[in-house]
């Protein structure tokens, strides 16, 4: 057994309708409202604190978050849960959000966390979330004052956070300001895994924190009454008792405490017909397969092709980005379930030359801008297929054996993991207006200033697309993602279809009468040169300026 300043849980809930009803009265009558209700609930847990963080690793705080997920979910709650290296300031924040306004009155949502904690000087209380140090915790750190005040907004009647994190600020002894220091405004009750001044402890032989292990057991059912329902003043007195016990047999003490001078009233919390938790996580199996970086060739059209691996992301508009359009918004986080593979670069004349005289098709006519001729005879192999409509463009990938990536595969291969408009400097990625002729250009003043002679003066500075794979790929080690052409996407194009769009692998709107394109051209100015900026054709129009690649399934 080894001590470890952890665990200071609380629950934060609004006040019964009727608090002088019987509290088993009141607790019955809300059983079916309970089943029904929609109860959402995010997971954090974080052990892994890499050691130039200057963070202790913890043995058990990613388990207490799984087990705590599963518990959850055997209990009808719609569980997010975010672990080590995912569970960053950003994601947290957004999924709290999100799962606060989507709960109904009737319902519950429920944060809980796992991981390292600073109570600061300043009285400000800090979660360290992923990547942040020691050093930064007070700029870096996730505020749980902010946290609080967005579990506050929700419209949810009941509101529970359970905070599993050290008591002290950096550098300190435990008996510097502490959670426990922590002020509940109105409507709060709080329940503190250990009186003040104390230790809390994980222990080797529970693989879990003390407190958490039975406050697992008691949501599990061992704190029911005999309605076979758990309420908040069950679980208190469940975990009073039993946490005491246990910890004086084990030769230590720790004792938790209920301050109950900020709410009145009872509330539902579970049911004890559930399967029963198991707090071991089963063991970590890691599967074989593709890995991030891995890249291979194609033998039909010798393309080459990079690994995606899965992930969540904010897709649509950037932070920060305020040159955004209504359709690219509201910003939302999407999961990609699966990796796959993505063409590195678009496709070129020379691989779409051998699908057309494997399959028997002619190729299409030749690119002009402003009639002036873009790649005679297609003589280039190595720059992009353009003039090809989706259709065109969907039967070649096909060919090879794959599809036309999704928006949500698009936007998540282009982000590779950065959050903002662009994955790196312009210029350094991409061809586009400015940069894609016989002299620099600034386009963006152009469009203002002289719209309807745009295009002529971009095709008298000889503005074109260029050979593949020119300038600097983004960390998933993909080409031109933003630049030289835009690129079909399998999606019909819905203008507001982030309003209701799926959260996992979305697919876009089941019908439409256009195309989504992504990723700007080089006759752009770079406000349309953004990763989140989507718009569309109808899927038989070829354009100079459009071409695709492929997901190579």
């Amino acid at each position: 057994m080894r001590p470890l300043l952890l665990l200071l849980p609380y629950l934060l809930l609004a006040q019964s309708p009727d608090p002088n009803q019987a509290k088993r009265v009141a607790a019955v009558a809300q059983r079916e409202p309970f089943l029904r209700a929609t109860k959402s609930a995010v997971i954090v847990g974080i052990s892994d604190y890499p050691p130039e963080t200057g963070m202790t690793q913890l043995k058990f705080a990613k388990a207490d978050a799984d087990a705590m997920a599963a518990a959850l979910r055997a209990q009808g709650y719609s569980v997010r849960l975010l672990t080590d290296g995912r569970a960053t300031r950003s994601l947290i924040t957004s999924a709290v959000r999100e799962a606060a306004q989507i709960a109904d009155p009737s319902g519950a949502v429920l944060f809980f966390f796992s991981g390292h904690g600073f109570a600061t000087s300043a009285a400000k209380n800090f979660l360290v979330t992923s990547g942040v140090t020691a050093e930064d915790v007070a700029k870096e750190g996730l505020s749980l004052e902010d946290l609080q005040a967005e579990m506050q907004r929700s419209p949810a009647r009941q509101k529970m956070m359970f905070i599993d994190a050290c008591r002290n600020e950096p550098g300190k002894s435990a008996s510097a300001r502490s959670f426990s220091d922590l002020q509940a405004s109105s409507g709060l009750r709080v329940l503190l895994s250990t009186q003040s001044g104390k230790m809390s402890f994980e222990n080797d032989s529970l693989k879990q924190g003390v407190f958490t292990h039975f406050l697992l057991r008691g949501m599990g059912g061992e704190a029911a009454g005999a309605d076979g329902l758990v309420t908040f003043r069950d679980l208190s007195d469940f975990l009073a008792s039993s946490v005491r016990r246990w910890s004086f047999e084990q030769g230590f003490t720790q004792v938790p405490v209920e301050r109950s001078d900020e709410a009145s009233g009872d509330f539902l919390l579970a049911r004890a017909n559930v399967a029963p938790v198991v707090p071991v996580p089963p063991p970590v199996v890691i599967p074989a397969g593709p890995k991030r970086g891995d890249v291979k060739t194609n033998p039909k059209d010798g393309q080459r092709y990079a690994f995606i691996p899965s992930g969540t992301f904010r897709m649509g508009c950037s932070e920060g980005d305020n040159q955004c359009l209504p359709s690219e918004k509201p910003t939302r986080d999407v999961t990609i379930s699966k990796g796959f593979w993505l063409g590195q670069t678009e496709v070129t004349v020379e691989a779409y030359r051998r699908f057309a005289s494997a399959v028997g098709r002619n190729l299409p006519d030749e690119p002009k801008f402003e009639d002036r001729p873009l790649n005679p005879g297609w003589a280039n192999g190595k720059v992009p297929m353009v003039n090809v409509d989706w259709n065109d463009s969907s039967a070649y990938c096909t060919w090879i054996g794959g599809r036309l990536p999704t928006e949500a595969e698009w936007e998540f291969a282009a982000r590779a993991e950065t959050t903002g408009a662009r994955y790196g400097d312009l210029s350094a990625i991409a061809w586009f207006g400015d940069n894609a002729g016989s002299s620099s250009l600034d386009t963006a003043n152009i469009w203002d200033k002289d719209p309807k002679n745009y295009y002529k003066r971009l095709s008298n500075n000889q503005n074109t697309f260029h050979a593949v794979a020119q300038k600097g790929p983004n960390a998933f080690g993909l080409y031109d993602m933003l630049g030289n052409v835009s690129e079909w996407t399998s999606d019909w194009y819905g203008e507001g279809y982030y309003q209701g769009a799926e959260r996992t692998d979305p697919n876009g709107p089941p019908n439409g009468e256009n195309r989504s394109l992504r990723g700007g051209s080089c006759y752009n100015n770079p406000r349309y040169v953004r990763v989140s900026y989507r718009y569309w054709y109808s899927p038989g129009v070829r354009d100079f300026s459009v071409g695709f690649r492929c997901v190579g399934d």
